[in-house]
């Protein structure tokens, strides 16, 4: 692949709704798991797209399985840095 190095995440402020704070609890809970499917890098911005697999968010739950696709950007001290990411996961 390429050498992407650990990406910095970033915390959006969200409105407060029952649905988004359901959701954020079992993203809490769940485990996720990436399998990287694809990178496209140009320069200081990288296209990723992983098999992301969310596993634990209920005791009963079975695993979610979604693509992501992210844009990343590469920061001066060298990290990447989440510039469009779908914070609900897929």
């Amino acid at each position: 692949m390429t050498d992407l190095a650990p990406a910095v995440f970033v915390q959006l402020s969200l409105p407060e709704t029952d649905v988004a704070r359901k959701a954020y609890a079992f993203a809490k809970r769940a485990t996720p798991e990436l399998e990287p499917r694809n990178i496209r890098r140009v320069d200081d911005l990288a296209l990723v797209s992983n098999t992301a697999t969310l596993t634990g968010g209920t005791p009963h739950a079975k695993p979610v399985i979604s693509t992501t696709t992210e844009i990343l950007r590469r920061q001066p001290h060298g990290g990447w840095l989440h510039m469009v990411d779908d914070p609900f996961f897929g």
